[in-house]
């Protein structure tokens, strides 16, 4: 053939039009021959050509385009391999479909008249179910067409029943289109893969907590000896290599060597946390880490980042067993049983240890555990284990037995706990599965679920929209103005005396004012959760209160006060005036000169980190809620129009109907 001789503007006006006619080509061919998205709602084209048109249509489109490879390959134009991925691009235009919905909503609409609020949360609810649906479908393509689903559920335990049991009911969603499932489904694998027990270890500062982890885990990255003031707890969890995911105040985490772990959470490397750091995931090879062990070794109580008990456990993640460190050379203060009480009224176990017993001889040893125990038991009305430990050389024998004694049996009881959850959760799909599969064989079972059941799902959806929405206006709307902050611990501190420590109590006043503000996040999200709860039990889901498991609000961010100290600092002159009153104004002028801009900043952070902390509570609890709505709307859903008793059908469903049978046996 003869070559053109064309310059690359001809080429590429030629390439730009050959692109055109075969886009234009495939769109007309779509719509006369089958395999085209015949489930669409709106379609522009009815199906009117005859199988022997279709034929020829499409030989005569091939001969076509068999022409324009030609045409390219005289121009000497090369045609270009595709760029796009297929996923790619409907994940694109589910991007707008979402931008389309957001226009829909009640607050567009009322712009077309007048919309009454039963209206308007009505259409809020509809829009919320196409929205989770549509959230359901992008996180498949994010994942590969649902490829990482599959490799999940195999790479479960082949020789648990759970997992078993889970792989078959994900291979009967996929092969009967059960798509409604996949939430409730993939919760169940997240909840197989990872059930962490978390243990919490908490207590002064030097009561030597990250000591004793170092000594456990066999490693010596955990910095000691320093006042950790940053106040971020370090959540050590069981990886290939040491690594060290750290996360700042943009929210932007970045990973470490696992040696690096100092310059982020210590004073020395990091004063002030002038670097911003909110969270800290160390990976450890530890074999105590066995994949379900979550240790935290958390700020040490009464730094100038901690505002007592309540303040320092503001840093813990909802934990199964919060281990209180007593140094063996001090007794248990009114701030330790505190913590105690705490942990306890939030749902976890105590255990107290007395460090550095090494310090104590053997009888000595009988002696302190038994004045702990009663100082607990007085304060607490009930005992807690105590046991005495050291890991210094010659005494890490205590530290041993301790941990097989007090931590080992725990987490086989945790466990054992989890699987029993776990199979009645199990269980719940699989019987599920069932009624949707008989509903396909043209069995109808009667509805498990009162009829405005899909109403009141679709509202605590519209629900956890709102909160989102609300949770980023609270920073602008609530924060606290830094000077009204500084004006009130001013009142409070100067009734005090001439030797009171001014930076520790500002620091304790600021974050009790940064706590009111947190405490409207609490809140709003304690009020989405209880929506969603109720909505579940309406429906005739939810197991209060295992219905839905979620970080305990005191997981939220704590606010720092440190880098607002470290900006300024003021004299003691206010201190001369007699006067409270004349005090007051002194003080809380020189509050002001020295903090405000600093604190101004920080409490603009420390807004934006606790929308971050709601956006993963609501996203925690978006998943959690859909993955048992989904067994509901799986109930309510109409049979379909052609139910056909296929073989494969059959068989599948026999095979769910025979499983507890097959697990008995």
């Amino acid at each position: 053939m003869t070559r053109l001789t064309l310059n690359d503007n001809h080429r590429n006006t030629l390439l730009a039009g050959f692109k055109y006619i075969d886009r234009m080509l495939a769109d007309g061919l779509a719509a006369v021959t089958p395999g085209g998205d015949d489930g669409a709602v709106f379609s522009s084209v009815a199906s009117d050509a005859t199988p022997v048109q279709r034929k020829v249509i499409g030989d005569q489109v091939a001969h076509l385009r068999r022409a324009i490879r030609s045409a390219l390959e005289a121009c000497a134009i090369p045609a270009p391999p595709p760029t796009v991925s297929a996923i790619w691009s409907l994940r694109a235009h589910v991007m707008a479909v979402e931008i389309a919905l957001e226009e829909l909503g009640p607050r567009h609409l009322r712009g077309y008249g007048a919309l009454d609020d039963a209206t308007a949360a009505g259409v809020a609810a509809l829009l919320a179910q196409i929205r989770t649906t549509l959230a359901e479908l992008d996180d498949t393509l994010a994942a590969g067409l649902g490829g990482d689903l599959s490799a999940r559920l195999a790479r479960l335990d082949q020789t648990a029943e759970e997992g078993l049991l889970l792989r078959e009911v994900g291979r009967i969603v996929t092969v009967h289109g059960l798509v409604e499932f996949r939430p409730p489904l993939a919760h169940l694998v997240a909840r197989l893969e990872k059930n962490w027990w978390t243990v919490a270890f908490v207590g002064r500062v030097s009561c030597g907590k990250s000591s004793l982890l170092n000594f456990l885990l066999a490693t010596d990255v955990l910095p000691t000896g320093v006042t950790p003031v940053t106040a971020v707890p370090i959540r050590i969890v069981r990886g290939a290599d040491p690594m060290a995911t750290v996360t700042f105040a943009s929210g932007k985490p970045e990973r470490f060597p696992a040696g690096q772990l100092g310059d982020f959470a210590s004073e020395e490397k990091n004063p002030g946390n002038a670097r911003h750091v909110t969270d800290i995931v160390l990976a450890l090879p530890a074999p105590r880490l066995d994949g379900e062990v979550c240790l935290v070794d958390t700020p040490g109580l009464g730094s100038l980042a901690t505002d007592g008990a309540a303040q320092t456990l503001a840093f813990l993640p909802r934990c199964d067993v919060g281990v209180l460190m007593i140094d063996a050379g001090t007794t248990p203060t009114e701030e330790d049983l505190a913590v105690a009480h705490s942990l306890l009224e939030g749902g976890a176990e105590v255990l107290v240890v007395v460090s550095k017993a090494d310090m104590l001889a053997p009888p000595d040893r009988e002696k302190m555990r038994a004045y702990v125990i009663r100082k607990f038991t007085a304060a607490l009305g009930r005992e807690v284990p105590v046991a005495p430990i050291s890991v210094a050389p010659g005494h890490t024998t205590l530290a041993e037995t301790w941990w097989s004694e007090a931590l080992a049996p725990r987490q086989a009881c945790h466990r054992a706990l989890a699987v029993a959850t776990l199979r009645r959760k199990i269980g719940a799909l699989r019987e599920t599965v069932i009624v949707a599969l008989s509903r396909r064989a043209g069995r109808p079972a009667p509805p498990k679920a009162p009829p405005d059941a899909a109403a009141q799902l679709g509202a605590a959806r519209a629900a956890f929209e709102d909160t989102r929405r609300q949770a980023y206006d609270l920073p602008f709307r609530a924060m606290p103005a830094a000077t009204d902050v500084l004006a009130a611990a001013a009142g409070v501190l100067a009734g005090g005396t001439a030797r009171q420590d001014i930076a520790a109590g500002l620091a304790r006043e600021l974050g009790r004012g940064a706590a009111g503000f947190a405490g409207q996040f609490e809140a709003l999200l304690n009020a989405v959760r209880t929506s969603a709860e109720q909505a579940l039990n309406a429906a005739g889901l939810g197991d209060p209160p295992q219905a839905i498991e979620l970080l305990h609000p005191a997981s939220r961010p704590l606010f720092d006060p440190a880098p607002v100290l470290a900006a300024g600092s003021i004299s003691a002159g206010w201190r001369r005036w007699p006067a409270r009153t004349f005090r007051h104004l002194a003080l809380r002028r020189a509050l002001r000169v020295a903090f405000a801009v600093a604190l101004e900043e920080s409490l603009r952070q420390y807004g934006h980190a606790l929308v971050r902390w709601s956006e993963r509570y609501v996203a925690e609890l978006t998943v959690q809620f859909n993955a048992q709505a989904g067994l509901v709307e799986a109930g309510l859903a109409p049979s379909p129009a052609s139910a056909a008793l296929s073989p494969e059908l059959t068989r599948d469903l026999e095979l769910l109907r025979g499983w507890p049978a097959r697990s008995a046996a």
